[in-house]
């Protein structure tokens, strides 16, 4: 159950930092 949250957790953090680089890059590029 641990593993699962941490593995989630993990999953949730990658695919949010994704999108604020993506939405960083985004911004810089258009600016």
């Amino acid at each position: 159950m641990d593993k699962f949250d941490d593995n989630d957790l993990v999953s949730l953090f990658k695919r949010c930092a994704y999108n604020v680089v993506m939405s960083a890059g985004c911004n810089v590029t258009s600016n």
